[in-house]
């Protein structure tokens, strides 16, 4: 089953219906989790056939389909190089839904590639940067996204940096502590903490009106 492959058809409702089928497929949500999955994804894609060809809107599909394929293996442990390359998708897909608006820099040193890492650590960080810091800046201002990787001390650190609004330090000492939605700060600090133990986890640090810098911090265990 091909995402990509939707754009064969303009009619809504057979999008809908096939978005249905690959999360089925891909999550073995009921019906209804299914059809709702799918309805806001076609929100978002059926819009695009005003400003975009079929075979742009059908390889973002393909990057959010290797996205969610990544979601799907179950893995706890990865290369670092898997999980960077499935937040490269997540980012692609970002980029395309909001219409390439903010910027992203890769400055990943290849020597941490082989190492191992945990799985799902960088999107909730990538999103909450996008939602929280890009979404929310003055529109005369380009949004602007560094990821960052690099080995030190026998330790893996990646950093994701956004030049977004900010926040002070009392509101950037809370956000690995407080309980937010879904994957959420807090639940990434403590999977990192739980796996590897508490030296490790996220740091962060933020200005107001710079942007704001979260760092992953795990031991270097090779995979």
């Amino acid at each position: 089953f091909l995402l990509g492959n939707l754009f064969e058809d303009i009619d809504s409702d057979v999008i809908t219906k096939k978005l249905v089928d690959f999360h089925s497929i891909y999550f073995g949500e009921t019906d209804k989790c299914s059809k709702c999955c799918a309805s806001i994804i076609c929100d978002f894609l059926c819009p695009a056939f005003d400003r975009y060809d079929k075979e742009t809107i059908s390889n973002k599909c393909s990057a959010y389909q290797r996205f969610v394929e990544y979601l799907n293996k179950g893995k706890n442990v990865l290369p670092v190089a898997d999980e960077i390359k499935n937040v490269k998708s997540y980012i692609a897909v970002q980029l395309f839904m909001h219409d390439y608006d903010f910027d992203v820099e890769y400055d990943i040193d290849e020597e941490i590639m082989g190492y191992e890492s945990l799985n799902l650590i960088l999107q909730p960080i990538v999103e909450n940067a996008i939602e929280h810091g890009l979404e929310v800046m003055e529109e005369d201002k380009r949004g602007l996204l560094i990821i960052k990787g690099w080995l030190q001390d026998n330790k893996i650190y990646i950093s994701v940096t956004d030049n977004g609004v900010g926040m002070d330090e009392d509101k950037a000492a809370t956000i690995i502590t407080q309980h937010s939605k879904g994957y959420g700060m807090r639940n990434v600090h403590e999977r990192i903490r739980l796996f590897y133990g508490d030296e490790y986890g996220l740091s962060v640090h933020s200005e107001i009106d710079k942007g704001t810098t979260i760092t992953v911090c795990i031991p270097a265990n090779c995979a």
